[in-house]
């Protein structure tokens, strides 16, 4: 009994760190729309280690220039390739609700969709055992990534 209560008291202590990435091919805007989901706090204890200020997203006393500190951030360490070429994409904005930040991005005039390279290094700076999911969907085609500081990209094709 002392060791069962043991066990389960060290599993609700450990902390896990892990970031959602959910990708949608859109054909008939011929975009791809993303959406990040990462826990405000590690967000913010990554852009403080960046940059040195205090973010305190989501409340009145938020960082006036959090916006501008997330996207760069995101620029940084969320990359992709698709069909072979690397892509910029349009930072559409972020949205806190409840404990996580949902930050909004979107490539435009993509085509065709054959293959996409995610490399997401999001807080593997800040949390060594960091896990970056990646959820990609495509018509009815749906993959998913599983990426971390040793491994922080890979690549799906349809």
């Amino acid at each position: 009994m002392t060791l069962y209560l043991w066990l389960m008291i060290s599993a609700l202590l450990h902390s896990y760190y892990v970031s959602i990435t959910q990708i949608e091919y859109n054909q008939y805007t011929q975009s791809v729309e993303i959406s990040c989901k990462i826990f405000t706090d590690d967000l913010e204890a990554a852009l403080e280690k960046a940059t040195g200020e205090k973010m305190h997203l989501g409340t009145e006393r938020e960082n006036p220039n959090a916006g501008q500190y997330v996207r760069q951030y995101l620029k940084d360490h969320l990359l992709f390739e698709l069909n072979g070429k690397a892509v910029q994409y349009n930072f559409v904005g972020k949205e806190i609700s409840g404990d996580a930040t949902w930050c909004y991005l979107e490539i435009s005039g993509v085509r065709e969709l054959k293959s996409l390279k995610v490399s997401s290094q999001l807080l593997t700076e800040v949390f060594e055992t960091q896990t970056n999911i990646v959820h990609i969907t495509t018509g009815k085609n749906k993959k998913s990534l599983l990426l971390s500081k040793v491994k922080p990209a890979d690549m799906v094709t349809f």
